[in-house]
């Protein structure tokens, strides 16, 4: 052991599966068949997660957190047993013990900190269409779009302080609103070189000269980097990000190239301990095996020490000061990707998942990073959310990719290639579909926001002593209740899809399957996506008879109540039918306590809704109406549906044993507390 090479290894219980340890290319579960992992922000992918879930087969499971930034390799032995090698640093471990694997996350992201909240915006479909060169451009690309839900468009790279766009930018801007539109600019944390500010990273030999005068491929002017880890940088920050919002004012920033990335190679270096350093961990995606490849010298110095022992924060630190940059110029909940991630990115980022090409085995390797990722508080993650137009002649492939990318939390398509306006087999379904369940999303991101949950999570999160369930990565819940199997192979129309035991009902048609905890087999015809949600569950929902192009179209609608019961929950009130739902009052407000926290509880007798919290300020008592409760399925005829302390009567309809009541009519809303009874008619039919 040495200041540039620590070692250390332990046993790990003989029943223990591993989970997380990223963002590498791997398997959900891992092996013990001596892999060895890199951990290095350096290309695809560019995060650094030194954590790790272990999940017992008695259900048990603990957590373990190396707090260290330096390089890493831990590999993995089938005694079982975990090695860490790190290139510097110290060996500060944290270790979080729980009942179910969720108790072990929520104790990790109290440590590192909570994941932000992104506005309802958002949660839209959002297009980074590369190559505008005017306004025409992007004029094809929202009009021709405007007959499907899109709620974000991407701009082109910029380079702070250049302030040069490929627009007019007035007229933009008047496109943008009229078409209600968010516009995401695309920079990386450079600045020219030949700027005199002092809080530019520098090379590490003493003088003054700008680094990236040493290690871009540029000519004229030469560029540098911000050192995010000097504060005096937020001030400079949050000018050029001012200045560049005044020249064309935007509603997010997506972080690119922040590893930070170097298009140079091989990269200029002097000869040090830090550029040439005696141990380096093997990285998946760095076949030269050198810490300085196609990034900067690790012997740059900033405010807080040596990149060398700083690189995988740089794109955390960035992120963190871009977070707080956005919320003082905007003054609304800010939206911020980054490309580069570490513990604790999810406070003020999400992580949009990139690969070398979009395959049928990166569409299922989605999943697992998906998952991995809210596993490391980033729930605000996705991948391509549709094939790229080079690999658009495989329509079948791009289909599986429009169904599956519409139910990732970031749901974002990026492609450099002309756009196709013809879009694949049912991707209007899967979109809208999407846009109609955004309020149970978005109530999933505000528990994840709010109490550390994981918005999306393995099916071994709900159900930790079903061993069948710890090696599925093929399928993923939404919160607790919505189950996702996609089809992930060419050529299939039906999935072989595990179904833990239990009631659950077919979505959106609603017909049941009883389940033993066992593989069911699940219609995914081209046009299809196999969803099923759990009985016993209680959902919010746009409504689906209002066709929708924006979120903010969505929002000034009504909303549905969508109950789905399972009988054997009623005899115990405690374990009832059951569900919450989350509104934030205004989309993207800064204010904490301006939302809804709604609970609902149901069975064949009772429906019951009553508010934990309401907005004090801001709101409209014409807003938050409810337009229907549909509780499925409820035998037996009905009499009536009454709201007993008001005395009223209400509109339903019973027909196939789904009771649709109709709250339009009453004027219910959320900010009212109902208990509604189910009166049924006697034998005699009285």
């Amino acid at each position: 052991m040495s200041d540039q090479f620590l070692q250390i290894s332990a046993r790990l219980p003989p029943s223990c599966i591993i989970y997380g340890l990223g963002q590498v290319s791997k398997p959900l579960k891992e092996k013990f068949d001596w892999t060895t992992l890199g951990l290095f922000a350096q290309g695809q992918p560019s995060a650094g997660h030194p954590f790790y879930l272990c999940l017992e087969d008695d259900g048990k499971a603990h957590g373990v957190f190396l707090l260290n930034s330096n390089a890493l390799e831990i590999g993995l032995q089938p005694t079982p047993a975990i090695t860490y090698r790190a290139t510097g640093g110290i060996l500060d471990f944290y270790f979080f013990m729980g009942d179910r694997p969720s108790d072990v996350i929520a104790q990790y992201l109290d440590l590192i900190g909570k994941p932000h909240l992104p506005p309802y915006w958002a949660m839209g479909y959002q297009l980074y269409r590369q190559g505008h060169t005017n306004l025409k451009s992007v004029q094809v690309v929202v009009v021709g779009n405007r007959k499907y839900p899109m709620d974000v468009i991407y701009g082109d790279l910029l380079y702070l302080d250049l302030k040069s766009y490929p627009y007019d930018t007035a007229m933009f801007k008047h496109e943008l609103v009229n078409n209600t539109v968010k516009y995401m600019s695309i920079v990386q944390p450079l600045v020219e070189a030949t700027t005199n500010r002092s809080f530019i990273v520098k090379k590490g030999t003493g003088d003054d000269i700008f680094l990236g005068k040493l290690t871009l491929k540029r000519s004229d002017p030469d560029y540098a980097y911000f050192d995010f880890t000097n504060p005096d940088t937020f001030t400079d920050w949050l000018s050029v990000v001012k200045d560049n919002f005044n020249s064309f004012p935007f509603n997010g920033l997506y972080l690119e190239n922040n590893e930070p990335f170097n298009a140079l190679d091989p990269v200029p270096c002097p000869l040090t301990r830090w550029d040439d350093p005696p141990f380096v961990p093997k990285l998946e995606d760095n076949e030269h095996q050198e810490l300085k490849h196609r990034t900067i010298c690790m012997s740059a110095v900033q405010k807080a020490g040596v990149h060398y022992n700083l690189h995988n924060l740089y794109g955390i630190s960035q992120a963190h000061m871009t977070y707080d940059v956005l919320k003082n110029l905007l003054k609304v909940r800010p939206f911020v990707l980054s490309k580069s991630t570490f513990a604790g990115s999810g406070v003020y980022s999400g992580y949009w998942l990139e690969y070398k090409a979009y395959t049928w085995d990166t569409l299922r390797q989605s999943i697992t990073d998906m998952l991995t990722m809210n596993m490391f508080g980033v729930p605000m993650v996705g991948a391509n959310a549709f094939c790229t137009q080079i690999e658009s002649t495989d329509k079948e492939l791009c289909a599986r990719w429009a169904a599956l990318g519409a139910f990732y939390p970031l749901s974002l398509r990026k492609t450099s290639e002309p756009l196709n306006l013809t879009m694949p087999s049912g991707y209007a379904k899967f979109t809208y579909l999407r846009y109609r369940l955004l309020p149970f999303l978005y109530t999933m991101m505000q528990k994840a926001h709010r109490l550390g949950e994981t918005a999306v999570r393995p099916l071994f999160f709900e159900y930790p002593n079903d061993k069948k369930t710890y090696a599925i990565d093929d399928q993923f819940l939404w919160g607790d209740c919505l189950l996702i199997a996609p089809a992930l192979k060419e050529g299939v129309t039906k999935v072989m899809a595990y179904v833990p035991k239990g009631l659950w009902y077919t979505y959106p048609k609603m017909e049941k399957v009883q389940s033993d905890g066992e593989p069911h087999s699940l219609s995914a015809a081209l046009n299809e996506l196999p969803m099923l949600i759990r009985g016993g569950s209680i959902i919010v929902e746009h409504d689906p008879h209002i066709i929708c192009h924006t979120t903010e179209e969505c929002r000034r609608g009504k909303f549905d109540i969508v109950a789905v019961l399972d009988p054997s929950l009623y005899p115990t009130n405690h374990h009832s039918n059951k569900g919450e739902f989350y509104w934030q009052n205004n989309g993207d407000t800064n204010d904490e306590d301006n939302y809804f926290h709604i609970k609902f509880n149901a069975n064949d007798r009772v429906f019951q809704m009553y508010a934990l919290h309401k907005p004090t300020n801001g709101s409209s008592k014409d807003e938050m109406l409810i337009n229907s409760i549909k509780i499925h399925y409820i035998d037996g005829k009905i009499k009536n549906v009454r709201i007993p302390v008001l005395k009223k009567n209400l509109e339903f309809t019973h027909v196939d044993n789904i009771l649709d009541i109709n709250a339009a009519e009453a004027g219910l809303s959320f900010w009212n507390d109902y208990y509604i009874q189910i009166e049924f008619r006697n034998v005699l039919g009285f």
